[in-house]
């Protein structure tokens, strides 16, 4: 039992040892580009996102991952409004982020078979839902009319969902 706890105790250290070098690479990044103006284009969610996700992979932490992809699919949002999409209307703008933060939840999915070594299938569920608004949003009329309906209608999940849960453990 002392041999478990130790190699937790380890693993859990080089954890902490890892998050806080990453913490400690984006602050030296960020602090030189503040004070010797290097004028670079810093994108902090990408490059927090991309920090976690190196954490995550190398400590097979799913808790590095969760917070990775949803920081880097801000980033990418980022990038995306401000070159690709740069002329679009604010409806559409806010739909491409939608779909960036479902890809990351995405994300999330897929790369927890890489630190589990199973498929974390929960991230699908916001990922989806999230990435459906975004697409309703970015078709327009039909889409928003759609989205108009399940917004008065979605209560009714929640109490077909709490009725289950009450019958199932009567």
């Amino acid at each position: 039992m002392n041999d478990i706890a130790d190699t937790q105790h380890k693993e859990e250290k080089r954890t902490i040892l890892i998050l806080g070098a990453l913490l400690i690479a984006l602050g030296i990044s960020l602090l030189a580009n503040n004070f010797l103006h290097l004028h670079l284009e810093v994108n902090p969610p990408l490059i927090m996102g991309i920090l976690f996700l190196i954490g995550g992979l190398l400590t097979k932490g799913i808790g590095f991952i969760i917070p990775g992809s949803i920081l880097a699919s801000i980033g990418v949002s980022d990038i995306l409004l401000n070159s690709v999409f740069v002329g679009m209307e604010a409806p559409a703008r806010g739909a491409v982020v939608l779909i960036c933060i479902a890809v990351g939840f995405f994300l999330v999915s897929l790369l927890s078979k890489f630190v589990t070594h199973k498929l974390v299938k929960w991230p699908l569920i916001p990922g989806g839902v999230i990435g459906a608004v975004g697409l309703a949003i970015l078709t327009g009329g039909p889409g928003l009319t759609a989205l108009e309906y399940l917004g008065q209608v979605w209560p009714i999940v929640l109490i077909i969902i709490g009725a289950h849960l009450i019958l199932k453990h009567k």
